[in-house]
């Protein structure tokens, strides 16, 4: 049993027992390669060992060579996968190993024709392909899954940026009314001076109107957090929702602006999809408490809600096609920087907690 030494070997070198086990049993199953080519040809030439033997060896190299320049680089990405693929991948030569050992090398159980024995390594070989195709199709499905959570992610983080870029553009905007309020000034006295007070009443209410929609409103030190506040602010008011703010952030957080904007826009947005789906007589109202203390952020956001609001484990679910994203993107986020989040609902008061 040269093979046992030999996975022992590995062991001790790599650390890694299932991907040794698994190397030496494929390396005996290649052996396969050239046993069955130097049957093939010596067939052709009448059966002679000889010529069996001197192809193996004629064939031993340019196949090793062969192995190694193909398909160990195929096997060693391999041990990046879950090691149930792992065993799955590596069933076949394993089980061919303990078949060719147990049945041909110490018994002649093989050569007896015995339909156990014959139908053993067919049965073992559909076995393998039926649960590989299993866990194939569950890899699959977390495949897409985090394919359509990436394109959340994506689609959110372009959302976030450009209603940033657009709130900076309005600001500059409006920082521009205040650097000419000496001209509208001058219009303005222009107009009393001639008495067309009407004029003077309507350029003002003009500006006043122009520079009032291009207002950022200040909650905190930091810039991009008073964008988007800003902007569901405003949007809240639109709806009739009351919004009150408690934030308490500078200007250098532990997350980058991307994901800011992705945690406030997908929790307020949230938060504002639960409030227009109550009744008229419910009043809306959305708190968002956000701060930074020793290094980390807290987060919390608390939102009217219906009675029945659904959860799977810790999470809420919608049935709603579409929706659901931007949970699934605040969790990403928040696990990514190692951080812990909770939802609760109590008193039809539905809550985020965030710490990261």
């Amino acid at each position: 049993m040269l093979h046992v030494p030999l996975v022992i070997f590995l062991v001790c070198l790599t650390r890694k027992f299932s991907c040794s086990v698994i190397s030496v049993a494929t390396a005996y199953l290649c052996c396969q390669f050239r046993n069955w080519i130097g049957l093939f040809v010596a067939h052709i030439f009448g059966g002679s060992n000889t010529v069996f033997i001197w192809t193996k060896l004629i064939i031993t190299f340019p196949l090793l060579v062969f192995l190694l320049i193909f398909f160990a680089p195929i096997m060693k990405s391999y041990q990046k996968r879950p090691l149930a693929s792992q065993w799955i991948i590596g069933g076949v030569p394993i089980f061919y190993y303990l078949y060719d050992y147990f049945f041909v090398i110490y018994t002649d159980l093989l050569y007896r024709r015995t339909p156990v024995v014959l139908e053993f390594m067919p049965f073992v070989c559909c076995l393998i392909y039926v649960v590989f195709l299993f866990l194939l199709s569950d890899e699959e499905k977390k495949r897409i899954e985090l394919e359509k959570l990436q394109n959340s992610l994506n689609m959110a983080v372009s959302h976030s940026v450009s209603e940033i870029e657009a709130m900076r553009k309005s600001q500059d905007l409006a920082s521009q009314y205040r650097h000419d309020l000496r001209h509208h000034l001058q219009y303005v006295a222009s107009c009393l001076e001639n008495s067309k007070l009407d004029m003077a009443k309507s350029y003002i209410k003009k500006i006043s109107s122009e520079i009032e929609a291009q207002k950022v409103r200040v909650f905190c030190e930091n810039e991009s957090a008073n964008l988007i506040l800003s902007t569901f602010a405003a949007a809240c008011e639109k709806d009739g929702t009351q919004f009150n703010v408690d934030a308490r952030l500078t200007q250098r957080l532990p997350i980058s602006d991307s994901d800011l904007c992705v945690l406030l826009s997908n929790a307020i947005e949230n938060a504002m999809n639960a409030c227009n789906e109550l009744p008229p007589y419910i009043e809306k109202r959305i708190k968002v408490k956000v701060f930074e203390k020793n290094g980390r952020l807290f987060l919390k956001i608390s939102n009217t809600c219906k009675d029945n609001v659904a959860f799977s484990g810790r999470l809420p679910i919608t049935s709603k096609a579409g929706h659901g994203f931007g949970t699934k993107s605040i969790i990403c986020i928040v696990e990514r920087h190692g951080g812990l989040y909770n939802f609760s609902v109590k008193d039809n008061q539905f809550a985020l907690q965030i710490s990261l």
